[in-house]
């Protein structure tokens, strides 16, 4: 069964790939082109975002004992770090985080919640409280920030760290934000070291958001997610 999933998985990384580098050409331009002439347009970033997909699926696969990770948890994460890709990628270009996105990855999050409790007869209480507390907390948390900071940190940052807090509850949510605050910290007073940036100059959070996640799934040994 596993090699099967191995399989599945390293198979459909360039489809997500391609359905990625067509979604943030179309936000981008606000326009549908045809998946042929986006892939064409985008040939580097569409290799790029297919060895990163399939190189996530492999990792996730072959540490899956070690970190206790049942198959279906396996492809949550999965399919979480690969959305949080794409919206890297897109809050880079034109600094936005698209909503279509961020509603999919929660709807994502949902249908893995209710697989739980139906299917390995998860506690619906516990479910719920792990998910949502972590939710509001990653909300509230960027809400403070964005009122501190005047717009330091946007609403996309916000619905991205709430989302994460959907999927990871209070303990991993407070570990990926970590992370990423401190990179995108050392990485901004970087920038003003070596004068590549001014006081008043923003940085887009997703990329550092993404690579917050990433460090998660690598140091995690344990990883204690409620499906």
């Amino acid at each position: 069964m596993i090699y099967v999933l191995w399989t599945v998985l390293i198979l459909i990384s360039p489809l997500l790939a391609a359905a990625a580098v067509w979604y943030q050409k179309a936000y981008i331009d606000s326009a549908k082109p045809k998946l042929g002439e986006a892939l064409k347009a985008h040939k580097k970033l569409f290799a790029v975002m297919s060895l990163a997909y399939i190189g996530m699926a492999v990792y996730l696969l072959a540490t899956r004992g070690q970190k206790q990770m049942p198959t279906d948890l396996v492809i949550q994460n999965l399919l979480l770090w690969d959305g949080v890709v794409l919206l890297a990628v897109t809050d880079y270009k034109v600094k936005k985080i698209p909503n279509a996105v961020t509603l999919l990855l929660l709807g994502i999050r949902c249908f893995f919640m209710a697989w739980g409790i139906l299917v390995h007869h998860d506690s619906i209480k516990d479910t719920l409280l792990y998910s949502l507390v972590g939710m509001l907390f990653g909300g509230g948390f960027i809400l403070i920030c964005m009122i501190i900071s005047k717009g330091g940190i946007g609403a996309g940052d916000l619905k991205i760290f709430a989302v994460i807090g959907l999927y990871f509850g209070l303990p991993g949510l407070v570990q990926v934000m970590l992370y990423s605050l401190m990179l995108s910290a050392f990485f901004a007073i970087g920038m003003l070291i070596f004068r590549k940036a001014k006081m008043k100059s923003t940085l887009p959070m997703a990329p550092f958001i993404l690579v917050g996640l990433t460090v998660y799934y690598i140091l995690l040994t344990d990883l204690e997610i409620m499906l």
